[in-house]
């Protein structure tokens, strides 16, 4: 669900390091450098980059900019293979039993290694056959002040993002609780300390 649904779930970061001078003018081109290239002919179990915020399908920009007045918006693509527990177990046995039958009396067991590489085999070959499902979260980058929204608070999704996010643009995130966000609040609008504050309730985006 993103940020043009009604309801959303969401993480407010705060961006932290030294930005490039030429960060803002530069941004599409970073964008295109890290974009989402799709896994669907391969082996790939996970596939994350950068997509246009309006069309997962745009890895360029070609339909709409990722400007939008003072902020940037995009998306993250993730792509994922998985495969059933039952269904690898399946045709693991029959690769195991497949092994035995052709070796008939000359083996009494399979040996760890044979059957590590039987796992690797049939785990390669499923993979090939199976279709990765996409995945794409919204991110809105209020540039000037430092504030990047991210429509998941799943954990493991938004590891990779920043991890991402780091790479790209060569700046980590860090999450906004709420007691960090009021501690903000103080140091970019010149509150008093929050407890003797009449704006402690009040919200900035």
């Amino acid at each position: 669900m993103g940020f043009l649904s009604s309801s959303v779930s969401f993480v407010r970061y705060e961006v932290k390091g030294e930005k490039d001078p030429l960060l803002w003018e530069n941004l599409p081109d970073i964008l295109k450098q890290n974009s989402f290239s799709e896994i669907d002919e391969g082996v790939e179990e996970l596939g994350v980059g950068w997509v246009s915020f309006d069309n997962l399908l745009d890895t360029q920009w070609e339909d709409s900019s990722p400007y939008r007045g003072e902020f940037v918006v995009f998306g993250f693509r993730m792509d994922r293979r998985k495969l059933s527990p039952a269904i690898f177990k399946k045709y693991y046995t029959l690769a195991l039993d497949e092994f035995l039958e052709r070796e008939g009396e000359k083996i009494r067991y399979i040996p760890r290694a044979i059957k590590q590489e039987i796992r690797e085999n049939v785990r390669l070959k499923l993979l090939s056959r199976t279709l990765p499902i996409p995945a794409v979260f919204d991110v809105i980058w209020k540039f000037n002040d430092d504030l990047v929204y991210f429509s998941s608070i799943n954990k493991g999704v938004r590891r990779l993002f920043e991890e991402l996010f780091i790479k790209s643009f060569s700046l980590s995130l860090r999450p906004l609780t709420p007691w960090r966000s009021l501690k903000r609040l103080e140091r970019t609008k010149g509150l008093s300390p929050i407890f003797s504050s009449p704006y402690k309730s009040e919200v900035f985006i």
